[in-house]
């Protein structure tokens, strides 16, 4: 098995990603990204462990958090002060995978770092969640296992406290007082550009953000995140269904009236912002959901069909659900056939989402 040592080398792999910059660019994304991996555990156990099994099992779905620091352990799920010191090197690579199999997808080991002992020592089992508060104020790694060999870097740090000159393609995502950075990731025994971990429902949702961002001129983080959130919850439910989202509250709240008035939707008494629950009990009710896009729901169970236009073109390819959703996007730019008093530009971008996964995009 080939083990990677070289920083410096795998620092020159990621910046190539962004042609656009010049030697000297490339130069100090390198530095950076070297200066950070000074106290990063040895990547040669890590790829131990990513191609260690436990049981016939790969490791898969796993997460590992390295704090450059001591650990708050008031938010552990489990603390391990009372076992024998369990260190990160090669003769517990076992042990490490035994204790990473049974965690749930949002749980993960953690380590902090023993000045004393110079290495990595077990400090417990925490929720996803809490790590910000379990890690704070000190900066820490996560190594997330996805397949067999295959893994992402992350860095989470105080805004303040490190900046890293990153190629462009590799965004910093910024929280409150706390940034997360995709580093890298590691696949088919080479370096790769974190982006290319990807799952295709991220991609679709992704895309679906970049969207509204653009459509409705969105510059605020929190905002995105909870459309994200909104998406993902809906994508998660896994049932064929659509929705409507307007820029404008007031053309959300009229076009939910006109529904309710045409006997054509379920018009809620007023706009509620979504929770898991009031997502599965709007989707069990066939048709399709208006929300704005500050992820208030108006009105569920929508039946969009109306008149065709000159302007429309359906696809036969697509079923009743895709065809309806294009349609009435493309009529809230035109006269639209629920009330012809009613003119369209009304801005708003309609997601077909399919059964058995997957989501198309209509905007007007």
């Amino acid at each position: 098995m080939k083990a990677v040592h070289d920083v410096y080398e795998l620092a020159k792999t990621l910046v190539k990603y962004d042609e656009s910059k010049d030697d000297n660019e490339l130069n100090r994304c390198i530095f950076s990204i070297c200066k950070n991996f000074i106290n990063f555990p040895s990547l040669e156990i890590v790829e131990y462990i990513s191609a260690t099994y436990y049981e016939k099992c790969p490791c898969e779905n796993k997460s590992i958090a390295f704090i450059v620091g001591h650990a708050n352990r008031q938010h552990f799920i489990t603390d391990f002060s009372a076992l024998s010191e369990i260190y990160f090197n090669k003769y517990k690579v076992k042990l490490v995978r035994k204790l990473l199999q049974p965690l749930e997808k949002d749980s993960i080991l953690v380590f902090e770092y023993s000045e004393e002992k110079n290495c990595y020592i077990a400090a417990g089992i925490a929720k996803e969640k809490k790590m910000s508060e379990i890690a704070a104020p000190s900066v820490y790694y996560r190594v997330n296992f996805v397949k067999y060999m295959q893994w992402t870097i992350e860095l989470s740090c105080r805004k303040k406290e490190t900046e890293l000159a990153l190629p462009s393609k590799e965004k910093t995502q910024k929280a409150i007082d706390q940034i997360v950075v995709p580093l890298l990731g590691y696949k088919q025994g080479k370096w790769v550009s974190y982006l290319e971990f990807k799952s295709k429902k991220d991609k679709d949702i992704d895309d679906v953000v970049e969207t509204l961002k653009e459509k409705f001129n969105i510059t605020s983080l929190s905002r995105l995140k909870r459309l994200k959130r909104l998406l993902t919850q809906i994508y998660d439910c896994e049932v064929g269904t659509s929705c409507i989202i307007f820029k404008n509250p007031r053309h959300a709240e009229k076009e939910a009236e006109l529904f309710e008035e045409k006997n054509r939707a379920i018009k809620l008494q007023k706009p509620t912002g979504f929770t898991p629950m009031l997502i599965k009990t709007i989707l069990d009710i066939d048709g399709g959901v208006i929300f704005d896009s500050h992820c208030k729901c108006y009105a569920y169970g929508c039946i969009y069909d109306g008149i065709l236009t000159e302007s429309f073109k359906g696809d036969i390819s697509r079923g009743a659900r895709h065809n309806s959703t294009k349609m009435y996007v493309n009529n809230r730019h035109c006269d639209n056939g629920l009330g012809k008093h009613e003119k369209g530009n009304k801005p708003c971008v309609g997601i077909a989402f399919s059964e058995d996964g997957g989501l198309v995009v209509y905007s007007n």
